[in-house]
């Protein structure tokens, strides 16, 4: 969600983390590089991924979709993290509808030395 990225955003950038899973929304969402509510190609990719299911069911994201947003969907699903080598792993989230099952969204994560070509700047909190 929303407030736990801005509570350990400045940890997980002094750290240099490449992706961040998250699971408590019931839904599904995937950033693009961001830190403190601006794209950068050393920010974190973060990934809520809590649409496993539930009784009350998804969780409704609020209509105005942020620029960093790649993908925001209420929706049942799942997803897979295939390490392709030590500078690329595909993301693939699967959309689950009853017995249907799609691939919804796909993408490559890098880390950040890759993404900006440098090692990335640390900022102190």
């Amino acid at each position: 969600s929303g407030r736990m990225r801005r509570n350990v955003e400045s940890l997980l950038y002094a750290a240099k983390a490449d992706i961040v899973f998250a699971g408590h929304v019931h839904a599904y969402e995937r950033t693009e590089s961001v830190y403190k509510e601006k794209l950068r190609c050393d920010g974190p990719v973060f990934i809520t991924i809590g649409d496993g299911g539930n009784h009350e069911g998804p969780s409704c994201w609020a209509t105005e979709v942020p620029e960093w947003s790649a993908l925001r969907e209420s929706s049942f699903g799942f997803g897979i993290l295939d390490i392709q080598n030590e500078t690329h792993a595909l993301w693939t989230w699967h959309r689950t509808e009853g017995a249907n099952v799609t691939i919804a969204d796909r993408s490559f994560i890098q880390p950040a030395s890759t993404r900006c070509g440098q090692e990335p700047l640390v900022i102190s909190a």
